[in-house]
């Protein structure tokens, strides 16, 4: 009593008719359907890869251009590169409002109460926004001289955060509307961030429980 006993019990291979490979695996997929989700979502992206991501070949002339097709703006042009809108992008559009003569950038140096100098941008309002085509040019004008024609670039430090969201959006607004981007860039990546957070979660939940499954069925 209390003694262990192992019985071990063989037969000539042969004797039983052994499962074929896709027999093995097609029991083991039928047993755990969830392993056919990697393939389907790289089947998914090449075939989006296929007909929407590869570029055209090179084989022709490539013409320079010294200028943004379609009259893209610093800012359209930025967001395009990387799909981001950046506070750079934001930067040049500044820039190129002052090249098309709305307002004027002087360099300046300030003392403060200590005595120390330092840098700063002074910004000159020329002309008003009533002839700008492009929606985030005329919401980023009406931002940046909210409070006057004369404002300091160090004054706008934390009442101009609100009004650089909003010209973002308006900049994917706009690319949207040119057919840059099927949909706004930054809709789509919540999109992708959701999609993959609940994959991640169904994973955590139920992946463990299925690699236990599948070692088993082998």
């Amino acid at each position: 009593p209390g003694e262990g006993l192992t019985l071990v019990v063989g037969f000539p291979k042969g004797l039983v008719k052994e499962p074929t490979i896709w027999g093995a695996l097609y029991r083991v997929i039928s047993d755990n359907p969830v392993l056919l989700l990697p393939w389907a979502v790289f089947a998914a992206l090449f075939w989006l890869w296929f007909v929407l991501g590869r570029d055209p070949s090179g084989n022709k002339v490539i013409v320079p251009q010294y200028e943004a097709p379609d009259e893209l703006t610093p800012a359209e042009t930025g967001t395009l590169v990387d799909s981001f809108a950046q506070n750079r992008d934001v930067s040049a559009e500044i820039i190129s409002l002052a090249v098309r003569g709305y307002l004027k950038i002087n360099k300046v140096e300030r003392k403060s109460a200590l005595g120390f100098s330092s840098g700063d941008y002074l910004l000159e309002k020329l002309k008003d926004e009533k002839d700008i085509s492009n929606a985030f040019d005329e919401r980023l004008l009406k931002a940046i001289f909210r409070g006057g024609d004369r404002v300091f670039i160090s004054g706008l430090e934390k009442k101009f955060a609100d009004d650089l969201k909003e010209v973002k959006n308006d900049i994917y607004t706009a690319l949207v509307g040119k057919g840059y981007f099927v949909k706004d860039p930054q809709k789509a990546r919540r999109g992708f961030f959701m999609a993959g957070g609940i994959a991640a979660l169904f994973v955590f939940f139920f992946g463990k429980r299925t690699i236990e499954i599948s070692m088993r069925c082998l």
